[in-house]
């Protein structure tokens, strides 16, 4: 499995043109950050997430945010057993 690092209304790299389109069905899009403090769920919850993902699915996860929400995203796929992360 591949987790891809996305993050949104920011030009990506060459290197990632490999992120899933609108029209590729096989992808679940995650949005791990918030604006407001109260509204973030903790990290081990999604790392759970992330590792129940990629044991049940044949999906790409892809993590989608704000620049300043990359780290946010690393931090998950670091602490997850079944992780991977493509930049």
């Amino acid at each position: 499995h591949k987790v891809v690092l996305h993050s949104q209304g920011i030009p990506l790299p060459t290197e990632w043109a490999h992120i899933p389109t609108s029209k590729q069905k096989n992808s679940i899009l995650l949005f791990p950050g918030a604006r407001l403090p109260y509204r973030i769920w903790p990290i081990e919850n999604w790392t759970q997430l992330l590792d129940w993902l990629l044991v049940h699915t044949t999906q790409h996860i892809v993590f989608a945010g704000a620049l300043s929400e990359r780290k946010l995203a690393e931090q998950i796929v670091a602490k997850s057993h079944q992780g991977t992360m493509q930049h």
